[in-house]
């Protein structure tokens, strides 16, 4: 070529020449750079390509990851799997089945290098399971159903799913094949093999599958021969009679034929033997089913029996029962004859028989010349007449008073009779004592109480009681209550007594002071047939008590119970006392009182709640017979605390009695033991109620209010722990003490659940309220009004009469409920007597409640709209009047209801259609009274006083002081307790003035205005009639007890016989006229003949409010004329006839030939 060069003006060329020289150039690769292959593949998988420039021969190589799993031709460039791939199982480096490798093309002088990707592909095989599992297994005999098997295991190269079945073998049918587990249908044994050839093989063929290819397998099982020791029959519990040695034959085998041994062991093994050749178990001894021999006496023998062939022992606890054989005929204890007085009503004899076999006895009468006088109870023995015999008029066959009959004693198998005469005796029937009680008695042994003896006076007369006679100085006897006790606990294996049977002579003898009754006594006492037993929990005790004596036992483990029988008379007042006694006392006795018929009629845990905690019942028997008592422990004590010694009393107690409101308080204060707040009148306790509803705090401090209003005490309320902290958290209601600390309370607690005022309402007249008043009692030291927490019934639970919510908030007795008080049902809403009083005790009164001028009723000013008697309540309500001062007034004026209103302290006014429910508290005077439309009743006090009655018939009752009584409408009448003789009468201004002139003028006086009639109340007393009978002054009952007899120089008496006084004391009724003398009659037991002779009536042919049925009052008069002489002149109304019907009966009672018989209507 020319190459020219130019300065822009001038040009020079040049020729060139450029020679090209030839270069080597590396090979190209045009193969792919990946390849995809089916696994398995076993040939060219990749081919390698290339060209080269140069036309040089192109060699191909490997190199990379997976290169050494390859092989390449290098003059073809072929590339193949050294080994085939296989999916399931990937050899490349990732495990991914994607091989990574470098193929190179070389043309000896240069190279170039591609990397290549061969991905291997999945291909669906087809490859059979492989069983994992062995086919031969050696298996020991007596191996059970179930007991042997195995898991069949397979693999498949595929990874498929293997299901496995029994496919043949010639023992198919004896395996079961449950998922892959095989397992055999039976036990083996390979003396008694069972399989199909009996050569202690077993055969089976199984098959697995992966659904495509099936594989089969032959497993054998080989039984293999065990020593399986001796086969023996075991049959427990084994039962045996008593008095026999053989108990079972064993009879063992060995399959083995090795010789057999036998050994006994356990708790009574010494008693037994086994003989060595029969094995035949015995007794060493024969067994006696009443002295049981085994470890724990209860015929139950316990041991271990063993068998052995030298290897193997075959053994089992066994128990060998003992049954009892009745062996013995019960026999009798109690005597073939004894005295029974005449007019005995309750029980006469009592048979007493054992049985050798303690079985239970029955009691029947199957013969005798007199059975049919008789009853007997068939278990306890008591033999009762059928009518009470009369000893002058006998009424046994022969009439000589004795009495034959057979009794027999069973014990269900067995019989002995016994001939028994009873022998009536003479008793004083006319001013002395009769029995009551047995002519015997039966208790046990190892107890104090022996027999009681009860007998009645028909005067009345207090009976006094001694004993004398063969084996009277073993006893005492109590003298008022009759109760005989041994002075030591008789031994039934060694009796004292004189004739040493067991039998005790003694002669009770009843006095009245006067005259006296005796009767013979035998008092049998019986065995307990072993003594180291337990007593029964249950009617078979053989532990049998009167009142009067003591028995001690012992509670052997927790949970342990006794029973003690005793016999209870119907009306008697009991005390039964339950305390902890010796070096290991029960520590926390519990105690309960059953009818016979298993009935639980009271119980009792602490006779002081967590203080004392002995236990103690008092009950009035409902019914004469047997009883029961289970001493018991508390079930949440500790083993020590309910094992030990306990000593159990039974006593006559006095009959409950109406307790002072003053008796009430203390009982009320010693609640807590006497504790309490250390505060006084005036001083302030904090409390605290946020932890209350909204109603429960409105009802808090309403209840507080009341419980300040007495006491001065003032409730400061705060929002952090206070000394009386309230709660609503916890079910139900209670309150106390937190801590105590001198006698003091450092706090305490109030808990009046929600649930609660749910279910009881949360208004001032609703029983919620009444419980806050008595919790908060509780929080300040009252206890409740008896021995009671939580529940109680009245006559059971209370211990004296009036126990009730009239006299006190804390008690647990509505009115309704307490059968003794004359009172309406109500709810308490303030403190009631004897908690104004107990408050007083504690911590003084307050000096300022409604010390002004106070109306209490309609028209009320005191502040509370529970003294208000329009407050609009819609439940009855009853309170307690406190009042510190002032002129104040009860205001019934508004009642249309027949009210007393009685302002005396301590007395309940009834008011507003209800009894008994407004109260006036210890020390508090209500100066005067109004009462409504009704016919009212003012009763005043010894304050000068203003009763005035409003409408109806009305009567005041004068009390002392200056008072007046204004009648308003109606017939009004004024009472004075004296004679008409000891007042002065004076009219003046249009009143008229009744001045007391006896001594201390106990009526003061009192000008009556309106006021219609005058009734002089001695005046009516009749002492002149009725002699010390008569009633001494107003309210006062005849006293029957001192009734003249007939034939007295008295008008009431001179003129009757006995007969007809009898006749009207037992006909009268009570009756009454409403009249202070006739109210305080009482309706039962006392006899309104006084009747007869109200010498302040107007005759008008009926006397008021008189059952026209009955004849309360009877009068024979010699003289009709001498009659009307005799007591016209003492102001009587006339004398009327006695009606046709009364003067019959009176007729049939006197001789037909009596005069007229009068009586007043």
């Amino acid at each position: 070529m020319t190459i020219r060069v130019s300065d822009g003006t001038a040009t020079a060329d040049q020729t060139v020449t450029i020679t090209v020289e030839d270069v080597d150039e590396a090979p190209a690769i045009t193969s792919a750079a990946s390849a995809s292959v089916a696994e398995n593949t076993s040939g060219t998988v990749y081919t390698a390509t290339a060209t080269d420039a140069e036309g040089d021969a192109v060699t191909f190589s490997l190199s990379g990851t997976d290169a050494a799993l390859f092989t390449i031709d290098a003059t073809t460039g072929e590339v193949a799997f050294i080994t085939p791939p296989d999916f399931e199982n990937p050899a490349d480096s990732g495990g991914d089945n994607v091989y990574d490798i470098t193929v190179n093309a070389s043309d000896g002088n240069s190279s170039s290098s591609q990397n290549v990707v061969i991905t291997v592909t999945d291909v669906g095989e087809s490859t059979a399971p492989v069983f994992t599992n062995a086919s031969e297994f050696d298996v020991p005999e007596f191996e059970m159903a179930g007991t042997w098997g195995i898991r069949l295991t397979a693999t498949d190269a595929d990874g498929d799913a293997l299901t496995f079945s029994i496919v043949g073998g010639a023992d198919a049918a004896s395996f079961l094949l449950t998922g892959a587990d095989i397992e055999l249908l039976d036990g083996t044994n390979f003396e008694d093999p069972w399989d199909a050839n009996g050569d202690n093989v077993y055969e089976v063929t199984v098959a697995v599958t992966d659904g495509t290819n099936v594989v089969e397998q032959d497993i054998r099982l080989t039984i293999t021969d065990v020593n399986e020791g001796p086969e023996v029959v075991f049959s427990s519990p084994y039962s045996v009679s008593e008095n026999t040695t053989s108990v079972f034959d064993f009879n063992p085998t060995d399959d083995e034929g090795d010789p057999i041994t036998a050994t006994i062991s356990g708790t009574d093994a010494a008693l037994f033997e086994i003989d060595a050749t029969t094995f035949e178990l015995r007794f060493i001894s024969a067994p006696d089913f009443e002295n049981p021999g085994d470890a724990d006496g209860d015929n139950q023998y316990d041991i271990i029996i063993e068998f052995s062939d030298g290897t193997t022992t075959e053994g089992r606890t066994q128990t060998v029962y003992v049954t009892n054989v009745n062996e013995f005929s019960p026999v009798f204890s109690s005597s073939t004859s004894a005295n029974v007085a005449e007019n005995t009503t309750g029980v006469a004899y009592t048979a007493v028989a054992s049985d050798g076999d303690n079985d239970t006895l029955t009691y029947s009468i199957v013969g005798g010349s007199d059975a049919a006088d008789f009853t007997i109870n068939s278990s306890t023995g008591e033999v009762s007449f059928v009518s009470a015999p009369d000893f002058e008029n006998p009424a046994d066959a022969n009439t000589d008073n004795v009495y034959n009959l057979v009794i027999r004693a069973s014990d269900g198998s067995q019989t002995t009779d016994l001939n028994l005469n009873l022998t009536v005796t003479d008793q004083v029937e006319t001013g002395a004592p009769t029995f009551l009680s047995a002519a015997s008695g039966n208790v046990s042994e190892n107890q104090t109480s022996a027999y009681v003896i009860r007998a009645e006076d028909a005067e009345g007369d207090t009976i006094t009681y001694s004993i004398s006679g063969t084996d009277a100085s073993l006893f005492t006897v109590d003298s008022s209550t009759g109760e005989v006790s041994f002075l030591t606990a008789p031994d039934a294996d060694s009796p004292s007594d004189a004739g040493g049977n067991n039998i005790y002579d003694i002669t009770v003898t009843a006095s009245d002071g006067v005259n006296s009754n005796s009767q013979d006594v035998a008092i049998t006492v019986s065995d307990i047939a072993d003594e180291a037993a337990d007593v029964s929990d249950n009617n078979t005790t053989e532990v049998h008590m009167v009142s009067g004596g003591q028995y001690v036992g012992n509670l052997e483990t927790a949970g342990d119970e006794d029973w003690i029988r005793i016999e209870l008379v119907a009306g008697q007042r009991y005390q039964i006392d339950l305390t902890g006694t010796g070096a290991e006392p029960v520590e926390d006795t519990f105690l309960r009182l059953f009818d016979e018929a298993g009935n639980l009629l009271v119980e009792n845990d602490d006779i002081d709640l967590g203080v004392v905690r002995d236990s103690r019942i008092s009950f009035t028997a409902t019914e004469t017979g047997v009883y029961y008592i289970e001493v018991d422990s508390w079930d949440g004590g500790s083993t020590d605390e309910r094992t030990g010694e306990y000593t159990l009393e039974v006593s006559h107690t006095d009959p409950l009695r109406n307790f002072s409101y003053q008796e009430i308080a203390d009982y009320l204060a010693s609640g807590f033991g006497g504790g309490r707040f250390n505060a006084s009148s005036g001083d302030t306790l904090t409390v605290n109620i946020t932890a209350l509803t909204t109603a429960g705090q409105t009802l808090a401090r309403a209840a507080l209010e009341m419980w300040s209003d007495i006491t001065g005490l003032i409730f400061q309320e705060i929002t952090t722990s206070a000394q009386i902290n309230f709660d609503d958290d916890e079910d139900g209601a209670f309150a106390g003490p937190d801590g105590v600390v001198g006698g003091f309370f450092t706090s305490a607690s109030v808990n009046v659940s929600t649930a609660w005022l749910d279910l009881y309402d949360t208004t001032l007249d609703s029983y919620s309220f009444q419980t806050y008043i008595h919790e908060i009692g509780h929080a300040l030291g009252l206890g409740h009004a008896g021995p009671y927490d939580g529940s109680a019934d009245y006559g059971i639970d209370n211990i004296y009469l009036n126990d009730s919510w009239q006299a006190t908030v804390m008690s647990y007795f509505s009115q309704g409920e307490n059968t003794e008080i004359d009172a309406s049902t109500a709810f308490v809403v303030g403190l009631q007597v004897a908690d104004i009083i107990a408050a007083r005790d504690m911590y003084g009164l307050s000096t300022t409640t409604r010390s002004g001028d106070t109306t209490y009723g309609f028209n009320s000013n005191a502040g509370n709209t529970i003294f208000n008697a329009n407050n609009g309540f819609s439940n009855a309500t009853t309170f307690t009047v406190f009042d510190a001062g002032g002129t104040d007034t009860f205001d019934y004026s508004l009642s249309g209801s027949d009210q007393t209103i009685d302002l005396r302290e301590e007395a309940f006014s009834s008011v507003l259609g209800l009894r008994g429910n407004v109260g006036i508290a210890n020390g508090t005077v209500i100066e005067n009274a109004i009462g409504g439309s009704g016919d009212d009743t003012l009763i005043g006090n010894d304050a000068d006083n203003v009763l005035t009655g409003n409408g109806g018939n009305d009567r005041f009752f004068a009390s002392g002081g200056t008072d007046t009584f204004n009648g308003g409408t109606g017939t009004d009448t004024a009472y004075f307790s004296g004679a008409s003789t000891d007042y002065t009468v004076t009219t003046s201004g249009g009143s008229t003035f009744v001045t007391d002139n006896r001594a201390g003028s106990p009526d003061g006086t009192v000008e009556l205005i309106g006021v219609e009639n005058i009734v002089y109340d001695a005046d009516v007393t009749f002492p002149e009639f009725f002699g010390d009978a008569g009633p001494q002054s107003s309210g006062e009952p005849i006293d029957l007890s001192k009734l003249p007899a007939a034939g007295v120089d008295s008008p009431v008496m001179q003129p009757l016989t006995q007969d007809v006084i009898d006749h009207a004391v037992s006909s009268a009724t009570g009756g009454k006229l409403a009249r202070p003398v006739m109210e305080g009659l009482s309706d039962s037991g006392q006899s309104d003949l006084s009747l007869m002779l109200q010498k302040f009536q107007s005759h008008d042919d009926t006397l008021p409010h008189l059952d026209p049925e009955v004849i309360d009052a009877v009068v024979r008069m010699d003289s009709v004329g001498l009659a009307a002489a005799e007591y016209g002149d003492a102001g009587l109304p006339e004398w009327e006839s006695l009606s046709d019907e009364a003067g019959t009966t009176l007729e049939n009672l006197e001789p037909a030939s009596i005069p007229t018989v009068f009586w007043f209507e």
